[in-house]
Formats: C-alpha cells, sequence, structure tokens
C-alpha cells in the first residue's frame, strides 16, 4: 500500500501529490473501498489527524522519512527490507523527526550518536535537521559536516550539493554571510555539471533569498522564477512555495501590491495546511510576515500570525516560534498592547538567540520600541543597541530614544545618516521620515520637515498605505499648527486619527488627538479642544504612556486654569 501510495516519487526526486485512492486500487488491483480501509489504518500508525486529503501527503512523506519506504539499488520503489533492525534510540528519533518534534528528535538522536549507531547518511542529515530546529547550531553544522563529506566521498553530487545548501543556511542564520557564500558556490560547483533535477531549483531558491537580501531585484526574480519552474516541472510545492514568495517580495518593493498579495496569499495557503517541507513552511511564514510589516500592513501581518499560531501543533511548528514571536511583537506594538509585546519579544529573544540572530535583532528592536513607548528608558536604550549590535536596523528606535531624552542634535544627525543609506529604497525610508519629521520640528527646522512629509506623503500615494497616509497627515497637521494655518491643521489631524483607528493604532491616534486637542485650543474652541485632549489622556493612560499621560493634562490644565 506505502509503495503504491508513493510511486509518483519515481517520476522525480520528489514528490507532493502521492498516487490517487483510484491510482493505488489499480496498482493493486482491489477496489477502492479496501484502500480506503487499509490508509485509514495506516493514518492512525502514523498518528496523523483529520485533515482531509492532505493526510495522504503526509503519509507519504512520512514514510519516506521513517525510511519505511526507499529506494532499492535498482532505483524501484520498496519497503525496506528489515525496518525493525535499527536501534530503538534511532527509530525513535526518525519518528520524532517526522513528526517535526524536533527537540525529541534531537535528544534521540544525540543518544543514538554517543552510542555510535548514527552511521546512516540519511539519519545524520536528519540529525543536523533536528539540531537546527531545535536550537543546536554547533550539533547541526557537525552533523551536516559529517552527512556532507559521506556524500562527496561517494561521488554524489546532488545529494552532496544540498546538503551544502543546509550548512549555507546554517551560516546565514548566524550572520556568517562570507562562510555561507562558500557554502552556496559548493552546491553550485556539485550541480554545475549535472543534468537538471530538483536540486538545481533549491539552489535557485537560497540565491533568490541571497540576492534579495543584497537589493538586487533583477537577480532574486530571475531565480525566484527558476525555482518556480523547477518545482513545477519535478512537483516539488516546496520549490514553487518559495519561488513565488520570493517573486512576492520583489512585486512588493516594486509597488505592485495586488500581484505580491496573490502569491503570498497562495504560498501562505501552502504552508499552513502543512504541505510544505520544515524549511520552506519557515521561509514561507516570515517572508510573508516580514514583508506585511515592511507595508505597514498590520491587518495582513495579524492575521497571518494568527494562521502561524493556530497550524503551528497540528503541522508541527516546533522549532520556529521565535522567528513568529518576533514578528508577532511588532504587530502587538502597533496596536499598543506593550506589556504583551514585551513579554512576547523576550521569549522570541530566548528561542532564537542560538541559532537565528537576525530574528533576535529584530525582538530586540521591538522590544526597544515597547520599552520605549512605555516611558523605559533605559530598558529601550539596551534593546535597541542589542538589536544594532546583531546586525538588525535600530533606527528609527534609537532616534526616538534620543529625542525623548532631548538630544534632538543627536536625533537628527542619526537619521540623516540613516536616510542617506536608505536611498531608492521608499519603503525603508518611509519607516524613517515620521520620526525625522518629529527631530526636525524640534530643532525648528521646519523647512526640511516639510521635505519629508512631502515625500512621505508620496511614498504613501503610491503604495496605497493607509498608516502612512495617516503618518502623512499627522505630519501636516502638526507643520501648519507651527505655521498658524489652523483650519488645514485640524483637518489634517482631523483626518490623521481617524486613518489610526482604522488600523487598530491607539497610541499614534491618540498623538494626533492631542495635537487636535491643542489646534482646537489655539482657535479658542474649547469645548472641542477639551474633548479631544480627554480622549486622548484616557487613551494614553490605557496604553501605559506615561510621558504623554503628563502631556495630555499640561494641555487640559492651560485651558481649564
Amino acid at each position: 500500500m506505502l509503495v503504491a501510495l508513493c510511486a509518483p516519487c519515481l517520476d522525480g526526486d520528489t514528490f507532493t501529490e502521492p498516487s490517487s485512492i483510484r491510482a493505488i486500487a489499480e496498482a493493486l488491483g482491489v477496489t477502492q473501498a479496501a484502500v480506503k480501509q487499509h490508509l485509514l489504518k495506516l493514518y492512525a500508525k502514523f498518528r496523523l489527524p483529520d485533515d482531509g486529503e492532505r493526510r495522504r501527503v503526509r503519509l507519504a512523506n512520512d514514510a519516506i522519512a521513517l525510511g519505511i519506504v526507499e529506494r532499492s539499488d535498482g532505483g524501484a520503489l520498496e519497503v525496506s527490507a528489515a525496518p525493525d533492525d535499527a536501534p530503538a534510540s534511532i527509530k525513535k528519533a526518525r519518528a520524532a523527526r517526522a513528526l517535526r518534534s524536533w527537540h525529541e528528535a534531537f535528544a534521540a538522536f544525540a543518544d543514538a550518536d554517543a552510542a555510535g549507531v548514527l552511521v546512516q547518511v540519511t539519519d545524520l542529515e536528519a540529525f543536523g535537521e533536528a539540531a537546527w530546529w531545535s536550537g543546536h547550531p554547533q550539533e547541526s553544522v557537525a552533523a551536516r559536516l559529517r552527512a556532507y563529506a559521506i556524500h562527496v566521498e561517494r561521488g554524489a553530487e546532488c545529494e552532496a550539493a544540498m546538503v551544502a545548501l543546509d550548512i549555507a543556511i546554517n551560516y546565514v542564520t548566524r550572520r556568517s554571510m562570507s562562510v555561507a557564500g562558500g557554502w552556496v558556490s559548493k552546491a553550485s560547483r556539485h550541480l554545475a555539471e549535472q543534468p537538471e533535477r530538483r536540486e538545481q531549483g533549491h539552489l535557485a531558491a537560497i540565491e533568490a533569498l541571497a540576492t534579495l537580501a543584497q537589493g538586487d531585484l533583477e537577480t532574486a526574480t530571475t531565480r525566484a522564477r527558476a525555482a518556480v519552474d523547477i518545482g513545477t516541472r519535478y512537483r516539488d510545492r516546496d520549490l514553487v512555495a518559495m519561488g513565488h514568495t520570493f517573486e512576492a517580495c520583489v512585486l512588493a518593493r516594486r509597488g505592485a501590491l495586488d500581484k505580491a498579495k496573490v502569491l503570498f496569499d497562495e504560498a501562505m495557503a501552502s504552508a499552513s495546511t502543512g504541505e510544505l517541507g520544515p524549511f520552506a513552511t519557515g521561509v514561507v511564514y516570515c517572508r510573508t510576515i516580514c514583508t506585511c510589516l515592511d507595508l505597514f500592513d498590520y491587518r495582513r501581518a495579524s492575521e497571518w500570525s494568527q494562521v502561524v499560531r493556530e497550524c503551528g501543533n497540528s503541522h508541527g511548528a516546533d522549532g520556529f516560534p521565535g522567528d513568529c514571536r518576533a514578528h508577532g511583537a511588532a504587530v502587538l506594538v502597533h496596536r499598543g498592547l506593550w506589556s504583551a509585546a514585551v513579554e512576547e519579544a523576550q521569549t522570541a529573544c530566548n528561542e532564537t538567540a542560538t541559532f537565528d540572530l537576525g530574528h533576535t535583532g529584530l525582538a530586540s528592536y521591538e522590544l526597544g520600541v515597547a520599552q520605549l513607548r512605555s516611558g523605559n528608558l533605559d530598558a529601550a536604550d539596551e534593546a535597541f543597541r542589542k538589536a544594532h549590535e546583531l546586525g538588525a536596523d535600530a533606527e528609527p528606535g534609537l532616534s526616538m530614544l534620543q529625542l525623548a531624552r532631548g538630544e534632538t542634535t543627536s536625533a537628527a544627525a542619526s537619521l540623516s545618516t540613516a536616510l542617506q543609506q536608505a536611498a531608492g529604497d521608499p519603503l525603508r525610508r518611509a519607516r524613517l521620515l515620521p520620526t525625522y519629521v518629529d527631530v526636525a520640528i524640534a530643532n525648528a527646522d521646519l523647512d526640511k520637515a516639510q521635505a519629508a512629509v512631502t515625500e512621505l506623503a508620496g511614498i504613501a500615494h503610491d503604495y496605497d498605505s493607509v498608516v502612512l497616509s495617516a503618518a502623512a497627515a499627522f505630519a501636516t497637521g502638526r507643520l501648519a499648527f507651527l505655521s498658524g494655518d489652523l483650519d488645514t491643521s485640524a483637518v489634517n489631524l482631523r483626518e490623521s486619527n481617524q486613518l489610526w483607528l482604522t488600523v487598530d493604532a491607539p497610541y499614534e491616534g491618540a498623538r494626533a488627538r492631542l495635537a487636535l486637542g491643542q489646534t482646537l485650543a489655539a482657535q479658542k474652541n474649547t469645548e472641542a479642544a477639551l474633548l479631544e485632549l480627554q480622549a486622548a489622556n484616557a487613551a494614553f493612560r490605557r496604553l501605559g504612556a506615561h510621558t504623554e499621560v503628563n502631556a495630555t493634562a499640561l494641555a487640559i490644565e492651560a485651558i481649564t486654569g
């Protein structure tokens, strides 16, 4: 039954859709009803949940991952001649790995290694995978190096290339980019003389990821599409999903948001149903949610984050909750849930610190923002500096901190440098411009503030971003107030507040209310001013924004005497 189920593997080196019930019945000369009954028994033996047709995919993958169905020397699929001959620790490790219980799998593989029975190259590869997902980077590299050496000795070029790509990812997450590049080059060399196979698609996917990070959007697009093409020919869902995700990242950065969202949503649908491998699942989750945050689309980021959390237990997300928490912390900060954001970010730092410094840096940055808005300046300083040490972009957080401490000259210099480094990247500049406006106003440099507002409004229009439109309206209202145009100020600040409400951003909305109250007070519209200021004060109290609570209290007192 399992051999018939896995038969499509003979058409390529991987498969995403095993044989249908009808095909199995025809191959075995039995009825479809009999096949269904046997499959139910196999689902129970493999402890697979009832998730519809996807159970057949999981069953086939697990049968191969556990070594129950394997290729003979002649290339045909067969049931392993003696599947029970493996030591108990190996069988336990394989079973845990098939269920993506990474910590359990790592412990069992480590026991097998200590006992000297971890000898099969596929088990070494699995050990490296389990070690990586369970936060043991050194053990992961060590196991994969052993597997790589065996493949090289045997002349298994394609298998060696795949392990080389795994090792490259090990070093990417540790920020050792030169070493990672060396292993990608090794993979490319192994595949250079080979006819097209699925491994070349995986090389293309990793190259797309690397060139995307470097900002080479043309090459990233070319390699992403190559991954999709090869994945389609070899029915490799991982390649198709990763290729679509990387191309979507490029489209999003170019402003083609509708096309990007279609590709993102398709890839996320595949990932959230458990039909992708662990690495592809993590890549799709991470890149999709990151891009939502880069686009300031917190609603979509929140929705997909919720899907990831809900699917984690049923589809084996054990291994990358720290990644998800780092992005989840950003959503919580935006929604004004700062205590929860602090807890989520600290947990993310703890979970990723040993093997994924990129996400540790991201989590440290969000921790800094949450602490800053709560008035904990020293804690924010520590978090931002940690983010910077780990290679994360610590701006505009550091400049916001400097502004809060009254260090306006330093803040202006920091932001000017950051904006220069972000030249040609509208979305990166958009993250910096609202704070740049605040700093320019604090330094009474209204011309620079106006130039920043104009640029921000243009980016908001180009990317059809509600968040950036709200920020631009807020900045426009503040500048109009300072220039004495109170009517324009009031109109823009009301618009800003309404826009912030639509994207569930209570802190920014309260800031708009505070500024609107001050504008209305200047117009001698005392009753309306008090209404806005009191609403802002209540919001700041709920949020725990102590500095802003004091500011609104002073504004109210100035009116009421």
